[in-house]
């Protein structure tokens, strides 16, 4: 007959097994982050984890007043080219540029605040697992 202790030991290591046969295929399954949002810190956490993380940092960043101010600027940008654009210029070429010098800096800044949400996120999820 077993004892108490020795029944606890045994269905411990069975959860531990089966947790980490969870866990295992969770980042078998777990799907890529962009390239754009590889950021080093995402690697204290696991596989299937940092895909939840980017796209929480990047609904806080979208919510973020220079964000919101630089997909303003790009918007204006945009519209203003193509309603004050004549017929004669190559607008294939303006909305390149226009693409190139608001678009960049809006994904640029984007990815600066994506970055400091998700290193605070990361930091709070390996400090609540490690508490």
């Amino acid at each position: 007959m077993l004892t108490k202790e020795q029944a606890d030991s045994i269905s411990d290591s069975l959860l531990a097994q089966e947790a980490q046969k969870i866990a295992r295929d969770r980042n078998h399954h777990a799907r890529a982050v962009h390239p754009l949002y590889r950021f080093p810190e995402l690697s204290s956490v696991q596989p299937w984890q940092r895909q939840q993380i980017v796209r929480s940092a990047g609904k806080l960043a979208d919510k973020c007043l220079p964000v919101l101010l630089s997909a303003f600027i790009f918007v204006t940008a945009v519209l203003a080219v193509a309603f004050f654009a004549s017929p004669q210029y190559q607008t294939l070429r303006v909305f390149l540029v226009i693409l190139v010098c608001a678009g960049v800096p809006l994904a640029l800044v984007r990815r600066h605040f994506m970055r400091r949400y998700a290193v605070a996120l990361c930091r709070q999820l390996v400090g609540t697992k490690s508490s």
